[in-house]
């Protein structure tokens, strides 16, 4: 429902008008009053106002000077005039000033409701015609957007004609020898607002900050979002003056962000960093765009920071022989919290001179659990099936140095522990044994007793030998038949399905077993235990 302001020095005319008229029916649901250009622009301040019928002559300010400042701060506004004057000169300045009619008074009931119903239907054109202009406008950027992204992604091998007629199809027309300089900015660690609401102000505020900063000599960036974390800007027209300013720009946006962001719980909590290119022209921008993407990649342990892709430095390889043989005995000797200190001193001295990379934390990753396996080796631990649920995923932490720092004392907590575990062999024939009557109905082998408790098979026996008297095979078999004896006391069981229930199925070769253990055959001993 729309609302109507009616305007007119006379109170008794503007009170007959709005008590008279079916508001209804015209689908307007507030009739306001004002009898002054003056009240009228109090109440334009506080209220909504679609539509306006006004009288021309006013004590202080005319309807017309009124319409005059309506058209600047209420631009929606649909505006009729009402006026005792039938001067044409009135009419044409009204016209021309943008009212939609003018009436003469006295005016009939029935003629102020065609012409507001008619200034009514006007409005709402008015309204689908903006609306309309304004998805427009949206669905051309988003269009836009996805035009350049795809291209310098290299997407269906789009050649910088086809771009061309892309943009050119939304009225944007680019000069295929202007110079573009690309950027992006991400943030490396993400965490996205919880609310709608957050998201949306978040992604429009950095979205016009970032139009807003690199915007040189009324040339306005080319801002593409990626996703809220990532947008890649394309600077046009960017010459030296503009490229000596770049940096001042992003630390001025970094510095934006930390101010009114970092930290909010209700908006964003990561910390962004940029990555500046070089100027070209477009049809190198895919391969610059490429150069940029692995720059980014290449960032691991760094926020806030702006990395310039002309001053790429090669992190190199750093010796860890020293640092690995080091870290090696000290896991050797038991030493975990040290160790656990060691390694994370280290990956921040690498942070702080500036060479760590993607590269750099693959290799450390793989030269660390070298040194893991190694030890645990060593200690016949079986390593890949004892760290194979480690949290960070291996993936995960060769993302982040943060990542790999939880990793390696992760890893190391537990290889250790279990090492020390395995050093007090009675706790490990303890866990054998339990396994054993725990599936003692099963086959059960000496692999999977290993297996099952991160050991060498064969030292596993060895362990177990020696903490018993007796080997692993003698024990899984002393443990059925013993179990074996205990159910021949049971009249409803045969002496086959006694055996059966435990594994054994060669009947001659149970017997044999069983009198060698107990000194009897099976038969003689249920008979002696169903006698007594």
């Amino acid at each position: 429902m729309l609302t109507i302001l009616i305007v007119d020095d006379e109170l008794p005319a503007i009170e007959a008008i709005a008590q008279r008229v079916d508001w209804e029916r015209l689908n307007i649901g507030r009739a306001l009053v004002a009898d002054s250009a003056a009240a009228a622009r109090t109440i334009f301040f506080r209220e909504r106002i679609d539509l306006m019928l006004c009288d021309i002559e006013m004590p202080g300010e005319s309807g017309l000077e009124l319409l005059a400042w309506v058209n600047q701060c209420s631009r929606q506004t649909v505006s009729i005039f009402l006026t005792c004057h039938a001067d044409f000169t009135y009419a044409k300045q009204a016209v021309h000033m943008g009212a939609f009619d003018y009436l003469l008074k006295p005016a009939l009931i029935e003629d102020i409701e065609e012409v507001v119903g008619r200034a009514a239907k006007e409005f709402l054109h008015r309204q689908s015609q903006i609306e309309m202009e304004q998805q427009w406008q949206q669905d051309k950027a988003t269009l836009e957007q996805q035009v350049w992204i795809h291209y310098m992604r290299g997407g269906f091998n789009m050649s910088w004609e086809s771009l061309k007629k892309e943009l050119e199809k939304r009225a944007v027309f680019i000069d295929e020898n202007q110079l573009f300089l690309p950027m992006i900015c991400s943030v490396r660690r993400w965490i996205a607002p919880e609310s709608d609401r957050d998201f949306e102000a978040l992604e429009y505020a950095w979205f016009n900050l970032l139009t807003e900063l690199f915007s040189f000599n009324g040339h306005p960036p080319v801002v593409i979002s990626e996703s809220i974390g990532r947008k890649v800007v394309l600077m046009p027209e960017a010459d030296a003056g503009v490229l000596s300013e770049i940096s001042e720009k992003c630390t001025d946006f970094l510095r934006v962000l930390d101010k009114f962001f970092v930290g909010s719980q209700e908006f964003y909590r990561g910390s962004a960093c940029f990555y500046v290119g070089r100027c070209v022209t477009v049809p190198c921008l895919p391969e610059v765009y490429a150069q940029l993407v692995r720059l980014e990649q290449e960032n691991v342990s760094y926020d806030g920071q702006i990395f310039y892709l002309d001053n790429e430095k090669d992190a190199g390889g750093d010796n860890m022989k020293p640092q690995l043989e080091q870290w090696r005995f000290l896991m050797e000797s038991g030493r975990c919290e040290e160790l656990c200190l060691n390694i994370q001193h280290y990956l921040e001295r690498i942070v702080r001179d500036k060479r760590m990379s993607r590269d750099f934390l693959k290799q450390f990753y793989h030269n660390f659990c070298q040194m893991v396996y190694s030890v645990l080796a060593q200690k016949d631990i079986l390593a890949q099936q004892l760290l194979s649920n480690i949290e960070p995923t291996p993936e995960e932490a060769q993302g982040s140095v943060e990542q790999m720092t939880v990793y390696t004392q992760n890893v190391l907590k537990f290889a250790m522990g279990y090492m020390n575990t395995v050093g007090h062999g009675n706790q490990v024939v303890e866990t054998v044994k339990a396994y054993i009557h725990e599936h003692i109905y099963e086959d059960i082998s000496r692999d999977e007793l290993a297996k099952y408790v991160y050991l060498n098979p064969n030292y596993l026996s060895r362990l177990f030998s020696n903490e018993t008297g007796t080997s692993l095979i003698d024990y899984i078999t002393s443990t059925k038949l013993s179990l074996v004896r205990q159910h021949l006391g049971d009249s409803s069981l045969s002496i086959t399905e006694a055996a059966s229930r435990v594994g054994y199925t060669n009947m001659p070769y149970f017997s044999r077993l069983y009198k060698k253990k107990f000194g009897t055959t099976p038969a003689e001993d249920r008979k002696h235990m169903l006698g007594k």
